[in-house]
């Protein structure tokens, strides 16, 4: 049991170790990561809000992480992180249409506002 455990750990340290690795690239080469990079490549339209959420709550995690790796070491407050969720909303309705229309503009602070403090509810 003690050995799956430490064998366990070893791999989110490489996990860790690899993020780094790709940040610092992003680092070097003076750009940001693509939204993508943050809450992954989709291929079909996102048609639930419940979806959304999940994919936008892993996206804020890996983009709060970037910011404390990066050479930027930026803290992020909530509206921050609401104004990324916003941004990644108008490059999706540039690009492909996948869920930029799927939270109405009345609803959106509340979706962001559930979106960060899913994200962060067990840190």
């Amino acid at each position: 049991m003690v050995v799956a455990h430490l064998g366990q750990f070893g791999q989110n340290e490489t996990k860790h170790e690899k993020f780094v690795e790709e940040v610092k690239a992003f680092d070097d080469e003076d750009e940001s990561p693509s939204d993508v990079w943050f809450y992954g490549e989709l291929t079909e339209l996102v048609k639930e809000v419940d979806t959304l959420t999940t994919i936008m709550v892993e996206g804020i995690k890996k983009f709060k992480k970037y910011l404390e790796v990066s050479e930027l070491e930026e803290v992020c407050e909530n509206d921050e992180l609401s104004s990324t969720i916003e941004l990644w909303f108008e490059h999706d309705s540039y690009r492909n249409n996948y869920f930029h229309t799927l939270v109405k503009d009345d609803e959106f602070e509340t979706f962001c506002t559930r979106v960060i403090s899913q994200a962060f509810e067990n840190n």
